[in-house]
């Protein structure tokens, strides 16, 4: 990993460790009546504080190893963290004010975007098909995770995956249309880098 990357990786990590700390700081104004423990305990029933922190820890990683992950590991968090801006500002946005804007804006476009900036810039990408398929692992544990939490509080974090509110069919057939979108994003993550590949073998030709 060259200097560049290694700061950037840095700073990356920093930034979304910034966002999230904002977003648990406007959490508790938000959320008086509740202990700062059951405030966390919500923020991480969340899709997008779960993988920004992922995505936070394998930056820092990378920054203080010096090293890159595994192509397959970078090419996931990237496609998670730009789902994440695609899902919100097509699906969930909501107008906020004060520190709640700056958290929001943090951890749902400015992180996405840099972590997809990066990627471009520096990751290796040598991706094959199956990797797509792979990456949807980790949705598909988030919804068994955050249906669990919900079953036994009482509490969804996203009205997609509520069943009180649209029913079990309702969240099988959103869940659905979103393995779709992360499939399709994924295979054109690899079909883009492979093109990008050949186009770099015939330069050197």
């Amino acid at each position: 990993m060259g200097p560049w990357a290694r700061r950037h990786a840095a700073v990356i990590a920093a930034f979304i460790v910034l966002g999230l700390s904002l977003n648990y700081v406007s959490a508790l104004q938000v959320y008086p009546d509740k202990t700062p423990a059951e405030v966390l305990w919500r923020l991480l029933g969340f899709f997008t504080n779960l993988t920004n922190g992922i995505v936070a820890w394998c930056f820092a990683a990378m920054a203080l190893r010096g090293r890159f992950l595994a192509p397959f590991w970078m090419g996931a968090l990237t496609l998670w963290v730009a789902i994440i801006c695609g899902v919100y500002y097509g699906v969930l946005y909501q107008h906020l004010n004060g520190l709640s804007w700056w958290a929001d804006i943090a951890i749902h476009a400015v992180a996405p975007l840099a972590v997809t900036l990066w990627w471009i810039a520096y990751a290796p990408k040598h991706l094959s098909w199956h990797d797509a398929v792979v990456w949807l692992f980790w949705p598909l544990v988030y919804l068994v995770y955050a249906l669990a939490r919900g079953i036994t509080s009482g509490h969804y974090p996203y009205p997609f995956i509520d069943p009180l509110r649209i029913g079990w069919g309702g969240v099988a057939i959103w869940f659905f249309g979103l393995a779709v979108l992360f499939l399709t994003a994924g295979l054109a993550m690899v079909a883009l880098t492979e093109a990008a590949q050949r186009a770099g073998l015939r330069r050197i030709r």
